[in-house]
């Protein structure tokens, strides 16, 4: 498997949560990439840890810290914010991306 650059959008309100290393996971309704897939966000380089599928209620009641939240119905919320349409159903499968911050990007290189 070769990895590879692949684009993540992140609301701009994980910024400190990623920087600082407290939100280690994204859950989607599609798989983004691999596991060694490189992500840019603010200038930072992270890279995939680990690509899986989960229920999203497994990720509200196992993943709410990983995802940045303080609280389970945290997630919730925001998943329904980002998903208006469909909202939050426990027994959908959605594809969970790990992550952990690599080096700064450095301009030209």
């Amino acid at each position: 498997m070769i990895a590879m650059k692949i684009d993540i959008p992140f609301k701009s309100y994980f910024m400190d949560q990623m920087l600082d290393g407290s939100k280690t996971c994204t859950t989607r309704n599609k798989q983004y990439g691999e596991r060694g897939d490189t992500f840019e966000r603010w200038g930072h380089a992270f890279v995939l840890t680990n690509v899986y599928r989960l229920k999203l209620r497994d990720v509200r009641d196992l993943m709410f810290k990983a995802e940045g939240f303080a609280k389970p119905q945290d997630f919730v919320t925001v998943w329904n914010d980002i998903h208006p349409g469909r909202g939050f159903s426990p027994e959908q499968v959605a594809w969970v991306h790990e992550f952990m911050k690599g080096s700064e990007f450095r301009k030209g290189g």
